[in-house]
């Protein structure tokens, strides 16, 4: 008998970081649920990028700047996260077109544009900031989007590797 697939989930920033500076926040059981193999995550470079330029922001001493990188090193090794390049201008131009009335914030476009064409195609988008990863965007791109809380709120009841 062979073991279902593992949703593929394409995480945001945020996601990451609340993942790992906030332990009791939702994103936390995403991390735990990647590092037990139930799920696997997939980003794009620029959202590592913003992770440690937000990381280095949060640090008030070297000191704990270190430990901060010594743990998101590891919850990298550990949630397996697979980073895709980030998208061609092309891509991206084409993209903006198509979803910037929707999203209404710039920034997050490249974001977009690099879980749309990743291959493969994550079969969720997870964002904490759901104003600009909204419904009306999941609804044109084809890919459920949610929240940590709203996907844990969805899914745990149904099994995580249903999906």
């Amino acid at each position: 008998m062979t073991q279902p697939l593992k949703p593929l989930i394409f995480v945001d920033s945020n996601v990451l970081i609340e993942g790992l500076l906030e332990n009791f926040a939702a994103a936390k059981t995403i991390i735990t649920l990647a590092n037990y193999k139930k799920i696997n995550l997939m980003t794009c470079q620029q959202v590592i990028t913003d992770v440690e330029d937000e990381l280095l922001e949060q640090s008030k001493a070297i000191q704990e700047f270190n430990i901060i990188l010594e743990t998101w090193q590891k919850m990298l090794q550990k949630t397996r996260l697979k980073i895709v390049p980030d998208p061609d201008l092309t891509d991206v131009l084409e993209i903006k077109v198509q979803y910037l009335p929707l999203m209404h914030h710039l920034a997050d476009i490249p974001i977009l544009t690099a879980a749309l064409k990743a291959n493969p195609r994550p079969k969720i988008i997870l964002s904490g900031n759901r104003k600009h990863f909204n419904d009306k965007v999941a609804k044109k791109c084809g890919i459920p989007i949610y929240s940590c809380s709203e996907y844990i709120q969805l899914h745990i009841s149904i099994g995580l590797d249903s999906q």
